[in-house]
């Protein structure tokens, strides 16, 4: 097989266009489905269907089918129901599906000749949604990898939790600049995986059934281990997560009151976690003088990861080889 996709189209007498894709690999598993007996089959229609409109300007095809050694064969006729091959329309639909993926190519690309080169003194701000079309906030970044379009996993400062967003804007400016204050703007934590996207069966039940923050506290006791202090971490944001999910989408009354009372519990966790990384980096938590003071997210996760666990979309998972 060639590899490529070529397309022919004319318009009247003095307009004609010419598209040919070569896409190595890429063309012969789009034709994978498809055979040279079953690829296009006509209707069986009758004369007296095949009525023409004397207005209408008639719009004809020629398709050219070449299999291997086959000879080739040539297909042609009336560009409409009746003229076209009866399974026109699902090969139709496959290619262009294919076709746009391709796009016309960044020249034409008002997201890509737009786009400024970032220049020394300038910080990146990136523009995301969390639903599409729904209002975009600002997140500063320093990973140039980012593009329009990617998945990123940024913190919610009003639920104190991290989210999975889509960058719409990619936009450099120096901090005098900025579009938003620079001190009122957070991080992007890094892009999402293929991981982050895998929705685990875990988080559609309740994370702890039966428990009480009471309980959780109880259990922790004022010293406790790394591992334990990231595993009721874990399990409380979880809970504390899924309790809002029910009071607000679920509009589950009881729900509210249990979550107010395991938030609580999930700030004082995160607290006990950002001072010990803070302190590790040698700067007192929270005084706001250390150099290379850590911001809160960045803290939570570093020792979230350090011990075994991802976050997938606000709930901590344990992976299988932290």
């Amino acid at each position: 097989m060639s590899e490529t996709v070529e397309q022919f189209q004319r318009f009247g007498s003095g307009c004609q266009i010419h598209r040919k894709y070569q896409i190595e690999g890429e063309v012969c598993r789009l034709f994978e489905d498809w055979d040279e007996e079953g690829l296009f089959s006509y209707f069986e229609k009758k004369e007296e269907e095949a009525t023409v409109n004397p207005k209408e300007e008639d719009a004809t095809y020629r398709i050219t089918l070449e299999f291997g050694e086959y000879k080739p064969v040539v297909l042609q006729g009336s560009f409409d129901k009746y003229g076209l091959p009866e399974s026109w329309e699902d090969f139709a639909t496959s290619l262009s599906r294919f076709l746009q993926n391709y796009g016309s190519g960044e020249i034409l690309d008002p997201s890509a000749y737009n786009r400024a080169r970032r220049r020394k003194g300038e910080s990146i701000f990136c523009s995301v949604v969390f639903n599409e079309g729904s209002k975009p906030y600002h997140y500063l970044t320093n990973d140039d990898t980012l593009r329009v379009d990617d998945s990123v996993l940024v913190p919610v400062k009003s639920e104190n939790r991290i989210v999975m967003a889509s960058i719409v804007d990619i936009e450099y400016f120096p901090e005098d600049e900025a579009p938003y204050p620079m001190e009122k703007l957070r991080r992007i934590l890094r892009k999402a995986s293929d991981q982050d996207l895998e929705v685990p069966p875990e988080i559609a039940c309740e994370p702890l059934p039966g428990r009480s923050p009471k309980g959780i506290r109880k259990s922790l006791g004022a010293d406790p281990t790394e591992a334990l202090l990231a595993e009721f971490y874990g399990k409380t944001s979880n809970q504390s997560g899924w309790l809002l999910y029910k009071a607000v989408n679920k509009r589950t009354a009881k729900a509210m009151p249990r979550w107010k009372k395991w938030k609580v519990l999930e700030e004082e966790l995160s607290a006990r976690i950002v001072e010990i990384i803070e302190k590790e980096k040698g700067g007192e938590p929270h005084d706001g003088k250390s150099s290379r003071k850590m911001s809160f997210d960045d803290a939570l996760f570093a020792f979230m990861e350090r011990n075994g666990y991802r976050d997938f979309l606000s709930w901590w998972l344990r992976q299988e080889n932290p």
